[in-house]
C-alpha cells in the first residue's frame, strides 16, 4: 500500500508543476525534535500518514456523502440505505484497524529491529503508546465517515431533541474503535510475525461478535430455553448491538421478540459498559506489563554490584 500511495505522490508532483506547484498539506519528512517513535508511525507508515489517511478518508466518506443526498433526495422511507453504509464501513474499518494495530510490534520482531528499539530510553508502556499514535490517526479518520452516517440518521428520522439514538451510536462507535484497537494491538505483543498476529488478531474478533450470538442460538433454538435472557444474551455481540441501534427506531417488534424495547437502556447500556470494562482491562494489561511482553530483561537482583574506588 505504501509503495502504490507514494507511486500515486509521484504523478500528482508530475502533475503539479501544470498548476504552479500549490502544496494544500506540507508532509515532508524532518527530524522529529522529541517522540521520534510516534513521528516514524505518523510519517513514515502508510496508515498513518496524513496525506494517504486522507486519501482513505476521501475513497470512504464520498459514497456515503453521495448515498446520503440521494436519501434524501427520495425521501426513502423504512430501513435506510445508510444503515448498510455504516456497516460496511465497520467492516472496513475493522480490516483496516486489525491489520495496523497487530502489526506496530509484530512487524518490529519481523524485522529484528524490536531489540534496537527497546534501547530507547523511554519506558515500554510509552513504546507501546507511540507506536498506536499512528493507529489513534487512523481511528479520528474512521469516526468522520461514522459519525456522518450517524447524524444524518438522526436528522433524517426527525429525532431532533430526542438524542437517544445519536448518543447511544456515538457511544458504541467510541467504545468499540477502543476495544478493537487494544485488543489487536495485545495480540501483536504476544505473537513473532506480523502474518500471525493479523491472523490471530481477527480470529480473536470474530469469537468476540460470534460467541454472544452463537450461545444465543444454542440456548433458544436447541435448548428450547424460553426465557427473555438467552435470547438477550445476542447483545453481547457488537456487532448486534450495532444493528439493533440502527433498526431497532423502526421496528419495535424486532426487539420485542427478544423480551425488550427501544425505550429501555439495559438492554444497551449493560453490554457497552461491559466492553468498555473489558477494552480498559486489556489497555493495563498491554501498558503494565510491556516492558515483559516487549522482550525487555530488567535487571537482576542478584546481579554484582560495580562499585568504583578513587585513585
Amino acid at each position: 500500500m505504501l509503495k502504490f500511495l507514494r507511486a500515486v505522490d509521484h504523478f500528482w508532483n508530475d502533475l503539479n508543476s501544470v498548476t504552479g506547484g500549490v502544496v494544500l498539506v506540507d508532509d515532508k519528512n524532518r527530524w522529529p525534535q522529541k517522540h521520534p517513535i510516534s513521528w516514524r508511525e505518523t510519517s513514515k507508515k502508510s496508515l498513518g500518514t496524513f496525506r494517504y489517511l486522507f486519501r482513505v478518508l476521501v475513497l470512504i466518506e464520498t459514497p456515503i456523502l453521495v448515498i446520503c443526498q440521494m436519501t434524501q433526495a427520495t425521501v426513502t422511507s423504512g430501513v435506510s440505505s445508510v444503515s448498510y453504509l455504516l456497516y460496511i464501513t465497520w467492516g472496513i474499518g475493522t480490516a483496516l484497524v486489525c491489520v495496523h494495530a497487530a502489526s506496530v510490534i509484530s512487524g518490529e520482531r519481523a524485522r529484528q529491529t524490536l531489540d534496537s528499539l527497546l534501547t530507547a530510553p523511554i519506558t515500554g508502556a510509552d513504546i507501546v503508546r507511540e507506536k498506536l499514535s499512528g493507529v489513534r490517526r487512523l481511528l479520528l479518520v474512521l469516526t468522520v465517515p461514522m459519525l456522518t452516517i450517524i447524524v444524518f440518521q438522526h436528522w433524517f428520522r426527525d429525532y431532533y431533541w430526542e438524542l437517544k439514538y445519536l448518543v447511544r451510536s456515538v457511544s458504541l462507535t467510541v467504545v468499540m474503535l477502543m476495544l478493537l484497537m487494544w485488543t489487536c494491538a495485545f495480540v501483536g505483543t504476544r505473537t513473532r510475525t506480523q502474518l500471525q498476529a493479523i491472523v490471530a488478531a481477527m480470529t480473536v474478533l470474530i469469537l468476540i461478535v460470534g460467541i454472544p450470538k452463537a450461545a444465543s442460538y444454542f440456548l433458544v433454538s436447541v435448548l428450547q430455553w424460553n426465557d427473555a435472557l438467552g435470547a438477550q444474551i445476542a447483545f453481547l455481540s457488537p456487532a448486534t448491538l450495532i444493528q439493533y441501534t440502527e433498526l431497532g427506531w423502526n421496528d419495535p417488534q424486532f426487539l420485542g421478540s427478544f423480551g425488550v424495547r427501544w425505550e429501555s437502556e439495559y438492554w444497551f447500556w449493560i453490554p457497552v459498559g461491559f466492553w468498555a470494562l473489558v477494552a480498559l482491562a486489556i489497555r493495563f494489561a498491554c501498558l503494565s506489563n510491556a516492558d515483559r511482553w516487549l522482550g525487555r530483561v530488567p535487571p537482576s537482583r542478584t546481579a554484582p554490584r560495580i562499585e568504583t574506588v578513587n585513585a
